[in-house]
């Protein structure tokens, strides 16, 4: 069943967070969520700093990604780097309807 897996990272500055993740997470992170159903990632600005929105295939695959030592490291070097205080959730997704233009 699939799976999507939210991140908010409560932070000041902005900038400096979406350079870290850049620079520091999406290096690892794409090859790794690749090997293991990752199929979307979607950031939004909120009032205190940013949302991931990260669908997966299946729950398994979210876990060994997340679990990988190599993405641990990534995360804590971004939230050390900027300040950024995390909270996390997941939810089953129940249906995707996707719109095609006419």
């Amino acid at each position: 069943m699939p799976v999507l897996a939210t991140i908010d990272l409560e932070v000041d500055d902005l900038d400096a967070l979406v350079n870290a993740k850049k620079e520091l997470m999406d290096p690892v992170a794409g090859p790794l969520f690749a090997e293991n159903g990752h199929l979307w990632q979607l950031v939004v600005r909120t009032d205190g700093g940013v949302r991931l929105l990260n669908l997966w295939n299946d729950e398994a695959g979210r876990d060994r990604a997340n679990s990988d030592p190599r993405l641990v490291a990534a995360r804590e070097a971004v939230l050390e780097r900027t300040g950024a205080e995390a909270s996390y959730a997941s939810y089953h997704v129940l249906a995707i309807q996707e719109t095609t233009p006419s």
